[in-house]
């Protein structure tokens, strides 16, 4: 059976649990390679946990970081707005602390409409909030690096003249 076929028929199985359609989804979440129905909430859950760990990660090494050239360059193009990035971070860790408790508690419970419930506001956290707040965040970043290799291009031409 076709993946997109499978996601069709975990949707009907599970009509609470709120999946935008395949499209979105993939878009949302290309790492999710799992489609089986029968552990589908599950591994949903450990496939959105890994993405908001990977951007809990990717955010704090650009806020805090450390002795790393790469990630200090990077703190330099977002520290105007470190408050508000520190505000989100919070949020990321405390939602990923959630996934993980809601798992935990599956685990023990085999309760499905807890895991239901807890992965609906994951993916309405992703979509609404994780996702803008990246785009955004990266758009700084690039203009960062732009705005240092236009200063990096000038510094150039004034040696060479």
């Amino acid at each position: 059976m076709e993946e997109k076929e499978i996601f069709q028929k975990i949707k009907e199985r599970y009509p609470d649990l709120k999946l935008p359609d395949y499209s979105t989804f993939r878009k949302l979440f290309p790492q999710h390679s799992k489609f089986v129905e029968e552990s589908f909430l599950v591994d949903f859950l450990l496939t959105i946990s890994q993405e908001l760990k990977e951007k809990f990660e990717f955010l704090f090494n650009r806020l805090f970081p450390g002795e790393d050239p790469l990630f200090l360059q990077e703190f330099n193009f977002i520290k105007e707005k470190r408050k508000e990035n520190l505000r989100f971070l919070s949020r990321l860790r405390k939602n990923l602390l959630i996934a993980y408790q809601a798992l935990e508690k599956f685990r023990i419970q085999k309760d499905e409409n807890t895991l239901i419930q807890t992965l609906n506001s994951l993916l309405e956290f992703f979509e609404k909030e994780v996702c803008p707040f990246f785009e955004k965040f990266n758009e700084e970043l690039i203009k960062g690096w732009e705005k240092k290799e236009e200063v990096e291009e000038e510094k150039n031409i004034y040696y060479l003249s």
